[in-house]
């Protein structure tokens, strides 16, 4: 035969397991948002990065065809071999800019993909606060019951002890 059981211990223990378990995913929850924003602000970071070498290039690029103007310009016999010096240099600027953009463009993904991660979080941070103001209330409800119930119960005693009989006797 299995002793009686204890429904307020159980309930009570079912209880701080559930606001232990609800404290340790919140801590979780805002962890992961630490973390979410600390990869957003490196690929910000990476992106400006990225941004001003492209500048450079561009620049770089435009230096390279006033050049070009300028030997032209100067010197016909040599145009051909500068200008086979300058091309080469120019599609290698032209391939270190569209690999930028690549990256640029892959970047710009992954900071939508870390925006509707942030978001998903935050979703859920919010069901999980409104969850635990409503057991909460509950609970509040719940232990103001047991507590009115108790004091009446001694209350009772006390008067029964005492003498004092109940008014329909």
């Amino acid at each position: 035969m299995t002793p009686p059981r204890n429904n307020k211990s159980d309930e009570s223990f079912s209880s701080s397991v559930f606001y232990t378990q609800l404290s340790v995913s919140v801590k979780e929850l805002t962890a992961a948002s630490y973390r979410l924003e600390e990869k957003i602000k490196a690929l910000h970071d990476q992106q400006i990065q990225l941004a001003q070498r492209f500048e450079k290039l561009l620049d770089n690029y435009n230096n390279l065809l006033e050049r070009v103007i300028t030997v032209e310009a100067q010197d016909v016999e040599n145009v051909n071999d500068t200008l086979n010096d300058l091309n080469g240099k120019v599609s290698i600027i032209r391939k270190s800019i569209s690999d930028m953009e690549k990256t640029i463009s892959l970047n710009e993904r992954s900071d939508k993909d870390f925006s509707d991660r942030v978001t998903k979080l935050e979703r859920q941070n919010e069901h999980l606060k409104i969850f635990k103001e409503g057991t909460e209330d509950k609970f509040k409800k719940f232990t103001s019951l047991g507590l009115q119930i108790i004091y009446n119960v001694v209350l009772m005693y006390i008067a029964y002890k005492i003498g004092i009989s109940s008014p329909g006797n």
